[in-house]
């Protein structure tokens, strides 16, 4: 089922397309092909379900009071399975919202797109309000800055230096990571 709050992961009928999907657009395709489609494909899906259980439960509680028992008990999957995929539930956190900030910034290209992208990061944000107020309650601005810090400045990095190669600019490295890290905060 489709959840306007949530990315989540489409796998049709042929077997080897998934889509992905972020405040109903579809923001990726991949094909997978090869002998592991099947393992992929259960892994895929497993991550997605305890990843869209993670968030309904965000939604009705505060995160620091949902178990990883409870999480797997909804799911109907065992405890080994919540943590073959995750450490923890921050970081189950952490690989949900780095996957949610990846799907929105490779839904385009970031110099000709921006619009758009910055469109949908403003969608996510309002349709994940409650969430991200709940995140920010529980773990507090060091998390979420230190999140921020860690996947944002990599996309931001990534924009310096394809807008470098865009427009043929000879950039030292030391500016790009000052632009960066002034971008990220």
């Amino acid at each position: 089922a489709f959840c306007q709050s949530s990315i989540v992961l489409i796998l049709y009928k042929r077997k080897n397309l998934h889509k992905y999907y972020l405040c109903g657009r579809i923001v990726k395709e991949t094909i997978i092909e090869g002998v592991t489609m099947k393992h992929e494909e259960m892994n895929q899906r497993t991550k997605a379900l305890l990843i869209g259980e993670f968030r309904a439960l965000m939604m009705e509680k505060p995160m620091n009071k949902i178990t990883v028992r409870e999480l797997v008990e909804k799911c109907g999957v065992n405890r080994k399975t919540f943590y073959y995929h995750f450490e923890d539930i921050i970081d189950m956190l952490r690989k949900m919202l780095k996957q949610d900030t990846e799907a929105i910034f490779s839904c385009g290209d970031l110099i000709s797109e921006h619009d758009m992208i910055i469109d949908l990061a403003l969608d996510y944000i309002e349709q994940n309000r409650s969430i991200l107020n709940n995140i920010l309650s529980c773990t507090g601005r060091s998390e979420l800055h230190s999140f921020l810090n860690a996947n944002v400045y990599k996309l931001i990095y990534t924009l310096v230096c394809e807008v470098e190669q865009k427009h043929r600019l000879s950039v030292e490295n030391e500016y790009k990571q000052f632009i960066a890290d002034f971008c990220t905060y």
